[in-house]
């Protein structure tokens, strides 16, 4: 069992691709309203020039977001009794407790390239001022980023068994008449890192109380550390049971554990366009509106970390080169799991042609992407918001990156208080 323990701990892999689909709103459905005020910095600097308030504080927030294609949670009975504990008697523990049985968890396999994120930020105290026509904001927020891209089918399904003959986890993977395999380009990364910026916006009135807003956060970024490994495509050829060829090898991973240190900046551009409803005695109607559409564009977290000491390992060989796999997998059993390094896989690949490592100075990319949206006052308190973001980091890079996607997001507004019913369709990519 110690040894099973210690295998999970170093299976970097099997950890982001069993994460189950779970999906929580963040921020970004309310970010674009009336009275979001500092938080609105976090889709687009400029939209802080709306703010009502004199000065808006956040004391503490957070969001969080896991999804992936591989495996699905299906609970036996509705999601709603696990929030209240009414589930029947025989899901739950001795001590009365929800239990969680590993056959929850469905594997969906259909011969498709996995691909998996997870994204966690706390918005930590910041402050938003106005004076004149002119928001100044100070900002300050904790992010976690991991991801997976691309993973071959046959290699999750082994990281899933623990790479294990017991469990036949080699057994999904189908070779052709010549007893080759294609393993796909991909890329696992996981970072964090908090940031500390200030955030200007100022608004310039237009005729028919239309408004064009302009924004630009700059950060200062301090790296927690993190970790990548990405390969291109190469095709696998068994010669025996323990021994394959790779074909044209380029591996890279890499550790950066030390403290790094960056700058970024937010840039942004709104636009308010205005068409109010007045009745013919020049009184508002009832659903009077602020605006008829509010536009923004955005460019986010241009910049990087720098780190310092960065445990890097390539494998890159033109030709065909060997490896010897026997006993692999008892020696990243044998490992400490408290001992974070790269030396129990160097040491598995370090007789393969081409291998070399390295302490290195590396910049790790912070997520830049791109959003634009577009809110529509359907009523006095009804909006209807659409968000387009984009990352601007590839697929297979060793930077950070936010997934992609599109949302709709229906709104009821007050000043107190907001809800919002996002609708997501993220762009999960099963091709090459």
């Amino acid at each position: 069992m110690e040894g099973a323990r210690r295998f999970r701990n170093l299976g970097i892999f099997a950890l982001f691709l069993t994460s189950f689909a779970l999906r929580a709103q963040h921020f970004a459905p309310i970010a674009v309203g009336n009275y979001s005020g500092v938080h609105a910095a976090k889709v687009n600097p400029a939209l802080t020039a709306q703010s009502p308030y004199k000065w808006h504080v956040n004391i503490i927030g957070a969001w969080t977001n896991v999804n992936n294609n591989y495996i699905n949670l299906q609970l036996p009975y509705s999601a709603y009794h696990t929030v209240f504990n009414t589930m029947p008697d025989q899901y739950k523990t001795v001590n009365g407790n929800p239990r969680f049985d590993s056959a929850f968890l469905y594997e969906d396999l259909n011969r498709k390239r996995k691909f998996a994120g997870l994204g966690a930020m706390a918005y930590l105290p910041s402050v938003l001022l106005q004076y004149k026509k002119v928001h100044i904001g100070w900002l300050n927020d904790a992010v976690v980023l991991g991801r997976v891209s691309g993973i071959n089918e046959p290699l999750a399904y082994a990281f899933k068994r623990e790479l294990s003959y017991n469990k036949r986890a080699f057994n999904y993977f189908i070779l052709d008449k010549n007893n080759n395999f294609n393993l796909g380009r991909s890329a696992v990364s996981v970072n964090a890192y908090v940031s500390s910026g200030i955030n200007v916006s100022f608004s310039q009135d237009l005729p028919w109380k239309q408004k064009m807003m302009f924004g630009a956060t700059v950060k200062k970024v301090w790296g927690l550390g993190g970790a990548y490994a990405k390969w291109d495509d190469m095709q696998v050829h068994k010669v025996s049971q323990n021994i394959v060829n790779f074909d044209k090898t380029n591996i890279h991973y890499a550790l950066y554990q030390g403290r790094g240190r960056g700058t970024a900046m937010d840039l942004g551009w709104g636009m308010i366009y205005h068409k109010p409803d007045y009745k013919q005695n020049g009184d508002y109607l009832k659903k009077h509106k602020q605006y008829r559409y509010k536009f923004g564009l955005s460019l986010l977290d241009l910049g990087s970390v720098r780190y310092d000491n960065v445990q890097a390992t390539d494998i890159v060989n033109a030709t065909t080169t060997t490896w010897d796999a026997t006993g692999f997998r008892d020696q990243l059993i044998a490992a400490d799991p408290n001992a974070i390094i790269l030396a129990p896989i160097n040491g598995i690949f370090q007789s393969v042609s081409g291998y070399s490592t390295d302490t290195r100075t590396e910049n790790i990319g912070l997520p830049t992407r791109f959003i634009a949206s577009v809110d529509y006052q359907y009523s006095k308190r009804v909006f209807i918001n659409y968000q387009l973001m984009q990352s601007l980091r590839g697929r297979f890079t060793q930077h950070m990156r936010y997934q992609s996607y599109a949302m709709i997001a229906p709104r009821y507004e007050k000043q107190k208080w907001e809800v919002s019913v996002p609708i997501f369709a993220i762009r999960i990519v099963t091709g090459k």
